[in-house]
Formats: C-alpha cells, structure tokens, sequence
C-alpha cells in the first residue's frame, strides 16, 4: 500500500488517537464492540461507492454491514443494536448529526437513543464526518488503513472457539475419518487432546489417518459439533457415537451442517456467510464465485490478503462437504450440473427431521439471546434465523415450534402482534433423546 499524503497521514493519525481513547460502554474486562462495527460499516459503504455524499444515513445498506460484523466480533451478552453507536458516536470529534427540519430542539434533548430506532429516525436526517475524517474515508489506501486499525483493536474480543478460514488442510469432510477421530477420543478421554503433539500421536497410533488428516479431521469434528473446543466430546458427539456411529442419520448430518454454518460457530466464519448467500432452492453458483466470495469476505473481516490457490482449495472443500458420499451428500442440498463447473441448490431435498431443528433452536437462541426468554416469532425466519440454515419457511418452522410447545419446550403467543415465543426449557439431551429414538 503506497505511503499516503502528508494531510492525508495526519487526518488517519488523529482518527486513530480518537479511537484510541474512545469510550466505547462495557467493562474494564471488555469494552463493546458497536462504535467499531459502525465505523467499519461506513468503510464498507465507502469501498461500495454509496458515501460520494458526506451523509451517513441510518438505511439498510449501513444496517446491513453493520449486521456483517456484529455477527464476526460479538458475543452472547452483546445485542446487535446499531442505533446506539450510530447516536453516541457525537462524542467523538469527527461525527456528527444533521437533525431533521423542525426536530432541532427535540434533538438537543436527546441523551441516548434508546437502543430501538424510532428516536434517531424521528429526529435525524443522516450523520456526517468532520472534513478531515471525510478525506481518509475518501481515500482508498487511507479507509483500508483504517479499517485494518479498527479490526486489529477489536482482535482482543473476537470470539476465538472458531475455526479459521484456512482449518482444513485441503479436505473436505469425511465422515469415515470423523467416526475415526470420535471413537478414539471417547476410548482415550484421558489424554489430553488439547495437546497438539498429543492428539497427532495418539490419532496416528490409533486410527488409519494421514498426517494431514489428523490435523484436519479433528478440526472438523469442532466445526460439525462432535467435539468442544478443548476437543472433548460433546453432548451430541456421544449420541452419535452411541446411535449413529456412521453418521448416516438424517437428523445428525442436518446437525453437522448446522454447527458448520451457525451464526457464531464453532464452524468459520465463511461457512455462515456462504450458507446464508447461497442456500436457497434453484441457486446456481461456480467455484470461482465460490472462491472470491471467500477472498472478500477474508479481507473485510481479517483486513488481509487471502492467497488466490487458498480461496480456491476452501471454495473446493466447502462444495465438497455437500457433494461427497463420504460427506453430507445424502442431505441432497447441492448437485453438480453435469459438464459444468457449476452447481445448483435443489429445492427437493427431503426436510430436515423436526427433533434435529428443535435441537438447533435451543443451541441458536442461547448464543444469539442468551439469557433472553422471550423473542419475536419473525426472529426465527428473519434474514439471520435459524430457518435459513435449514432452508424451510415459516409454515415448516410454525410446524416445529408447534410440536415443541407440546413438549412444553415454548410458549407461543398469538394474541397481539408482534407474536412471540417464550423458551420454557432448555434442554438438549430431553430433544436428542428424541432425535434418535427410532434410529
């Protein structure tokens, strides 16, 4: 990246010192991330071409960017709420608020925003940057600088129990080297498999498994649930082994797929991201729009390069997963258009069993609301609910919150609008249990 102009220089210089000493709301542990993530929003808005004007609006596009890295950097305590940054950022020097015609004195009274939207649209037309921080927003070399900053100081709280986008050492997954590393970690749960040159050694010893193999097949087994992040099994790694120790169950690899691709892990963060784009019946895609997709998704979010040959392999081992006999084929969701190198999202796929859903719903609604026992019905279905992941609609989802509030897992409330849902228990090993009762 060329050396900037000496105004240029001095402009990024004194953004960052700002951001330096921000505060940012939080603990003395940890500072919350939102003024961050807004401020990489309007970087992304500047990269779009939608910042030609030195107007910040509080519209879908920001929003939207705003949800991209919300979903990267947060974790369970945080809510993703982009009103508040986007009103007390007026702390900081370089932003500031165009209020609405006739709401100057309703806006100069204003203290918060009250953490919903209604205040900031009612009362401000759009935010702008001071002439200085305009300039390094407008310069690409400059934001690019910028962004890496703000990437680097939000480091320190991004949740690390994912895997990284390079995890897979070029393979894809294969559920054979996945019963492997199952049956060998729950036989030898008295080794300590946190242990790198432990687990090598007692995987080669132990299973048929390739050098690289045991380094990416344990990997696997974290992004797909089997195993924690200290690779001890888990809770439905046991049912697994216990009932469908070849993973040939419909119900476990539609949970496989869903540890892989939920909203913050333990699969990488791509995974997500690709699933989330792409996952709709009658989508077709190629490897290479595949590969960039990824490229550009590591850029904005690690602010680095990707090499072009490790795009490519990621790209390959993500199609792969699905496509595969020895992977998640039989969940029939991706097929390879014949002499092409193309594929297409069927919209026939068999559903996804309801016990396999319900279990995902207890996972996605503690890491999305934690303590939160009460939520909107639209959550589920909304553009990063849990429906998605599993490519049904509301009817489908409607269906399996019925059968769980007859289990006494919810309560749904359709008296009023917004309909909500009330969590009444959680408990994953009640709805395992019934997952794989017939098996």
């Amino acid at each position: 990246m060329p050396d900037l102009p000496p105004l240029i220089t001095k402009a990024l210089d004194d953004i960052k010192s700002e951001i330096d000493q921000m505060r940012r709301g939080g603990s003395l542990d940890r500072q919350k991330p939102h003024k961050f993530i807004l401020l990489l929003a309007v970087i992304d808005l500047a990269d779009r071409g939608e910042l030609q004007e030195n107007k910040i609006y509080f519209q879908q596009p920001l929003i939207k960017s705003f949800e991209k890295y919300f979903r990267l950097v947060s974790k369970r305590e945080d809510w993703c709420q982009p009103a508040p940054p986007y009103f007390h950022l007026r702390t900081a020097s370089f932003w500031k608020h165009k209020p609405k015609q006739g709401k100057e004195l309703a806006y100069s009274k204003l203290t918060t925003s009250g953490g919903g939207t209604k205040r900031i649209q009612e009362n401000i037309e759009y935010a702008f940057l001071s002439d200085d921080a305009f300039l390094v927003i407008s310069s690409n070399d400059a934001r690019q600088k910028l962004r890496e900053f703000l990437l680097q100081k939000l480091r320190s709280d991004m949740p690390t129990q994912r895997l990284k986008t390079v995890f897979h050492e070029s393979f894809s997954l294969s559920k054979l080297s996945l019963g492997q590393v199952l049956s060998v970690s729950t036989d030898k749960n008295d080794i300590d498999f946190s242990s790198r040159e432990k687990r090598f050694e007692t995987l080669r010893e132990n299973t048929n498994l390739g050098t690289n193999y045991v380094k990416a097949m344990p990997r696997y087994a974290i992004g797909s649930g089997l195993l924690d992040n200290t690779y001890k099994v888990t809770l439905f790694g046991r049912y697994i082994q216990k009932h469908d120790p070849l993973m040939e169950q419909s119900g476990t690899q539609w949970l496989m797929h869903y540890h892989l691709s939920a909203l913050k892990g333990p699969g990488p963060a791509f995974w997500h991201e690709l699933v989330k784009t792409h996952f709709r019946g009658g989508h077709e895609f190629t490897t290479d729009e595949i590969a960039e997709q990824i490229s550009d998704f590591f850029e904005q979010t690690e602010g680095d390069k990707l090499a072009e040959r490790s795009a490519r392999a990621t790209a390959t081992i993500f199609i792969g997963t699905y496509i595969k006999q020895d992977g998640l084929a039989n969940l029939n969701l991706i097929q390879k258009i014949i002499g092409e190198d193309r594929y297409k999202i069927n919209d026939d796929f068999d559903p996804p069993p309801t016990w396999a859903v319900a279990y995902a719903i207890l996972d996605w609604w503690k890491e999305k609301f934690g303590g939160v026992v009460t939520i909107n019905l639209d959550e589920f279905t909304s553009e990063n609910g849990i429906a998605n992941l599993f490519l049904i609609g509301a009817g489908k989802t409607a269906s399996i919150l019925q059968k769980m509030q007859i289990e006494g897992i919810v309560d749904i409330y359709r008296v009023s609008s917004p309909y909500q849902a009330v969590l009444l228990r959680s408990d994953p090993q009640f709805i395992l249990e019934k997952l794989y009762a017939h098996e």
